[in-house]
């Protein structure tokens, strides 16, 4: 019997070793593999991203590639990843905002694991890794914003020391950076793409932790470089994730076909989420990435929000494992359907339009090519060799990104073989025909080039020739050189700088080069059919070379002279751009000199301002249980009344705010307040009371009467009228914030149930919350006990509301009455 005892014992043991020992094997393959380079359970900084993408690209060469794209505001390079190996793109990015990093553990993760199952050969659920990634490449933008993660994870100690107390002031005057979303300069970037940006709602005022859009749409430094990098890759679908509230926002403007299309999509993004989908409106905001890929490219944008709201904090690390549960199949559903959409769009070439050859003619003169100048659906193509070094121009070739610059004079001119988007000086350009290799040999479109650099062609089609004609000075130029004409000195704000061309007279007007006369406001150049599209300012012109008619904002404005082109360079009058500016001019006449003064105060909108009958004469000074703080604007004494900044006088009770038409709607300590602008009448959970005197903006801070926010809270208030001082005492037992003290699992997300065909809402909207151990189901508490103070009685009346904590942000779209149950 102790025999068989210890035989048994010895038999466990080995079974416990061997299991042991495979274990371990399991593991040390993994490691080996490369599978857990990524530890996405962990405050991911910066610099962990920057060492793990190039820990991905050794391990895993020809399936991981990556470049960095652009520089963040403070000189942080921005990474691209390529995952796969396929013609087709989907683009896929994280960190938008610098509070919202999890999407960037998100996005590493998502390459870590597709990047194994790849080279292992596995299926992850129903998705042959390999074979998708074979046909599409996934690009991903980690981190869209350094700077913000670097600010809200560690704070200012990680910049300048010279730059402590800008970035302090920028928030607030708090050293504590946890609730920022901005980039370091205070702009919100997820509002700063060109999509109905005129029209963003919920704008703060000035730069700040959030919601500043900027001076113009796509001026901030992470937002150039991600435009111009999906203008090069050209992606079927864009995700943008952020966080928080576990939610799908996908409509923006799309009609018809495309909007069937885009629900379709979103209804399968659902389907492996559970994120219920945000109910179209008749103007959403705009701004996003999402919403401008929409609109740029009439192709399908998605923006998921991670995560229950953790108020204006950064999601716990705690979300993360349910956050890759419910979104790992998301990148492969992206690379599938993308590469559906790829195919679909590439057209068949008419059987008589396959590849015929033509004959090239330069100013008279024969040119042979090798190979030659081939027609492919009407548009001719040309080896990159031959054509361009005729007309004087230099060629350039990158190998590794199979990129064509062509440039002669100041005009720099770039191609991508596989793209139909093009380059006239950086600006994009979208192609008729994209560029194609042809045994080897790279062919380019020949009439988007040549008319970039001032060239003509024409087309014989008797002879099947193609017939450049250039002269150094082309047709738009001046018929003299414009160094004959009388030159001019242009000083801006008493600083001379240098013009090419040299600004000159012409027909008694002043002429400058456009971009040179712009050069400050951060100009974006658009061309289209040869006209030019120019943003600055907030300002957006079209003009045309030739032409003397200028569109202002869609406005006709004659421009007094036509414009010209001398070099490449767009010359204009320089009256329209003082008038445009509203710049004040001193002109010299003996010197040939003009004197310009800006002023920059003069660009800034104030329709928000109140009249001058507004402005305050009396101030007052308010303390909050004995605490002296800085109010902005100063709180003062309206019809009788103490008025304060809405914002400020809540600051410390996690107000949440949404922007609805003109409205706004306010959550704070369980209480859902809408007031507007010019109005005496406020609604308190649904109830109308008066407030005794009208909400007034001064600034973009919305006022309010003191009164009405001390009956709200029950706070007691002394009033010392000699020294205009009013001393306000809370109780600290009846106001701490529900939001941190009620558990996030018990916040219902935010959505429309209903036909799916006509709300864009799943008509169940359920989460699962899966923990490494185990998984709890409960039936979360929807609806809480409110009181409001009746204006009449003053009596306290109690009143049953459904409550949420959706993250209402600069996407936020929601309607604060469609509400529905989450079961957890």
């Amino acid at each position: 019997m102790e025999l068989s005892r210890n035989k048994f014992t010895r038999l466990l043991g080995l079974a416990v070793l061997i299991a042991f020992g495979f274990h371990l094997a399991d593991n040390h393959s993994a490691k080996a593999s490369g599978y857990d380079i990524v530890d996405p359970v962990q405050t991911y900084t910066y610099e962990e991203m920057v060492r793990d993408i190039k820990k991905l690209a050794a391990a895993y060469p020809g399936i991981v590639q990556y470049k960095v794209i652009g520089k963040s505001e403070y000189g942080k390079d921005i990474y691209a990843v390529g995952l796969g190996k396929g013609e087709a793109t989907v683009y896929i990015d994280g960190s938008h905002h610098g509070r919202e990093w999890l999407t960037t553990n998100l996005n590493m993760r998502m390459i870590n694991v597709y990047a194994h199952f790849y080279q292992r050969n596995y299926n992850l659920d129903k998705y042959d890794v390999r074979e998708e990634l074979n046909k599409t490449t996934i690009w991903f933008v980690p981190m869209v914003n350094p700077d913000g993660v670097t600010l809200q994870q560690s704070g200012v100690k990680a910049f300048p020391k010279a730059d402590h107390a800008k970035l302090i002031q920028l928030n607030g005057g708090s050293t504590n950076f946890k609730r920022w979303k901005a980039n370091a300069k205070g702009v919100d970037l997820n509002r700063q793409y060109d999509a109905d940006w005129a029209n963003i709602t919920n704008v703060a005022p000035r730069p700040g932790y959030m919601n500043y859009k900027g001076t113009a749409p796509e001026t901030a430094s992470e937002t150039k470089a991600v435009v111009k990098f999906i203008y090069q890759i050209d992606p079927e679908m864009a995700y943008t994730y952020h966080s928080a509230g576990k939610i799908l926002y996908w409509y923006f403007h799309q009609e018809g076909p495309i909007y069937t299309r885009d629900l379709s999509y979103a209804l399968d993004i659902y389907g492996m989420t559970n994120y219920p989908l945000v109910k179209p409106t008749a103007n959403p905001s705009g701004g996003g990435l999402s919403d401008w890929f929409v609109i740029e490219f009439n192709r399908p944008g998605f923006t998921p929000e991670i995560g229950r709201y953790p108020g204006e904090t950064n999601l716990p690390i705690s979300e993360f494992n349910q956050t890759w549960s419910e979104n790992r199949l998301v990148g492969l559903f992206a690379a599938r359907e993308g590469h559906r959409l790829y195919e679909s769009r590439k057209p068949e070439p008419p059987a008589e339009e396959k590849l015929k050859e033509a004959d090239l003619v330069i100013n008279g003169k024969k040119v042979n090519l090798s190979p030659s100048a081939i027609i492919k659906n009407s548009r001719t193509l040309v080896p990159i060799r031959g054509v361009f070094e005729e007309l004087g121009a230099s060629i350039g070739y990158d190998n590794s990104t199979k990129t064509v610059t062509v440039r002669k004079g100041t005009t720099n001119v770039a191609v991508t073989v596989g793209s139909k988007t093009g380059y006239i000086n950086g600006s994009p350009v979208t192609l008729d025909t994209a560029p194609i290799l042809l045994e080897s040999r790279t062919m380019i479109p020949l009439r988007f080039i040549i008319e970039a650099i001032g060239a003509e062609v024409k087309w014989d089609g008797s002879s099947q020739t193609v017939i450049i004609i250039y002269e150094e000075e082309t047709e738009a130029e001046p018929k003299d050189d414009p160094k004959s004409k009388t030159e001019v000195s242009i000083s801006i704000d008493a600083q001379q700088k240098e013009y090419t061309p040299q600004p000159f007279i012409k027909e008694g007007t002043t002429i400058v080069p456009l971009r040179d006369i712009l050069d400050g406001y951060e100009p974006e150049f658009t061309w289209e059919s040869g006209k030019i599209k120019v943003n600055a300012a907030g300002k957006v012109v079209h003009i045309e070379s030739g032409s003397d008619i200028a569109l202002l904002n869609g406005e006709e404005v004659k421009l007094g002279t036509e414009v010209i082109t001398i070099d490449g360079n767009t010359m204009i009058s320089l009256v329209f751009i003082i008038d445009l500016f509203d710049w004040e001019l001193e002109w010299d006449a003996a010197a040939k000199e003009a004197a310009i003064t800006t002023d920059s105060q003069e660009d800034i909108n104030t329709d928000d301002e109140p009249s001058t009958k507004d402005q305050p004469e009396e101030r007052v000074s308010i303390s909050i249980d004995g605490q002296q703080k800085d109010y902005s604007p100063q709180p003062f004494i309206k019809e009788g009344t103490t008025i304060v900044p809405l914002r400020d006088i809540l600051d410390g009770y996690q107000p949440e705010f949404a922007w609805d038409s003109g409205k706004i709607q306010v959550k704070v300590d369980g209480q859902v307040v809408h007031i507007e602008s010019g109005s005496d009448i406020a609604l308190l959970n649904g109830e109308e009371v008066k407030l005794g005197t009208e909400v007034i903006t001064i600034d973009g801070s919305t006022m309010i009467p003191l009164v009405f926010i001390i009956d709200l809270f029950d706070w007691e208030w002394e009033w010392d009228a000699a020294a205009k001082g009013v001393a306000i005492t809370t109780s600290p037992q009846e106001n701490n914030t529900a939001a941190e003290e009620s558990s996030t699992e018990d916040q219902p997300e935010e959505s429309v149930t209903g036909d799916p065909a006509e709300s864009a809402v799943p008509s169940e909207n359920s989460t699962k919350e899966n923990n490494t151990e185990q998984t709890v189901t409960e039936e979360a508490d929807t609806s809480s006990e409110q009181v409001s103070p009746s204006t009449e009685t003053g009596e306290i009346s109690g009143q049953a509301t459904e409550t949420k904590q959706d993250d209402l942000n600069s996407e936020s779209t929601l309607q604060p009455e469609e509400t529905t149950t989450a079961t957890e």
